[in-house]
């Protein structure tokens, strides 16, 4: 129970890679893995470069979604969260 919270905050950024490399040979028209594909093939840098940095700005979205989730239930449980002062 202790690392629970620590291997959900990695699942959730490498479910995200595995879904934009998941998605890339399937022929998908949108998502982040077919603007990746899509910008490559036309050699759109700032396509490459937005769909990049929207991947990163939702993994750590989503990881600090977790890191909340961990903060209330660590009040809830009776504990002070990580960081807390005295």
């Amino acid at each position: 129970m202790p690392y629970l919270f620590t291997s959900l905050k990695i699942a959730v950024a490498i479910s995200l890679v595995g879904a934009i490399v998941g998605e890339m040979p399937t022929g998908a028209v949108a998502g982040l893995g077919a603007r990746l594909l899509a910008g490559s093939y036309y050699g759109q840098t700032i396509q490459i470069w937005s769909a990049l940095f929207m991947a990163a700005a939702l993994a750590a979205v989503l990881v600090m979604l977790v890191g909340w989730a961990h903060n209330y239930v660590l009040k809830r449980m009776g504990e002070k969260p990580e960081g807390a002062i005295a």
